[in-house]
Order: structure tokens, then sequence, then C-alpha cells
């Protein structure tokens, strides 16, 4: 039998909630490179949707969960299957988001 995948687990956003109040900047979920939901809160110059786009086609799919810091910004993502999960923290995020 497989396994449901890893957002629809139960209790599998817990973490995120507990640490929604790190500043997260950005975030998407897409299928490859094809965005399906994307939220921006980020002010300044950065726009950080379309640096989130220039992004994930540049994420190997191979592990699951990453976190890099380039550019002043923390980007955390996982992978589910084919499922991208994207999001641009604050500097002041220093804990993984996932």
């Amino acid at each position: 039998a497989s396994q449901p995948p890893l957002f629809a687990q139960p209790g599998c956003l817990q973490g995120f909630r507990r640490s929604a109040r790190m500043l997260i900047l950005s975030a998407s979920v897409a299928r490859g490179t094809f965005v399906l939901c994307e939220y921006d809160a980020s002010t300044g110059a950065d726009d950080l949707t379309e640096i989130s786009r220039k992004v994930l086609p540049k994420i190997p799919r191979t592990g699951a969960i990453r976190s890099y810091v380039y550019g002043g910004h923390t980007f955390n993502y996982l992978l589910d299957k084919d499922l991208i999960f994207l999001c641009i923290a604050a500097p002041t995020a220093t804990e993984l988001v996932f």
C-alpha cells in the first residue's frame, strides 16, 4: 500500500505553524517548475515571487528537505514525490522552517 503524500499526513504542518512566526516572506507549491500556488509578503526591492520561480528549476530532485542561505534570505524546500514546497524566510529565521 502506498503512503499518503507528506502534506496529507496528520500533524505534518505542526512544525510549519509553529515556525510561521519566523517571518516567512514567500511560499509556493509547485509541480516541477509549474507553480500551483504562491504567497508573497515581502516588502522592499526584492521580488521574491520572481526569485522563487528562478530557484525552482535549480532544486535537485534528490533529497527531501534542504535549507540554504543566499542573498540575505533563507531558502527552505521540501520535496514530496513531484511536489516542491518552497519558502523564503527573513534573515532572522535561523532554524529550519519545515
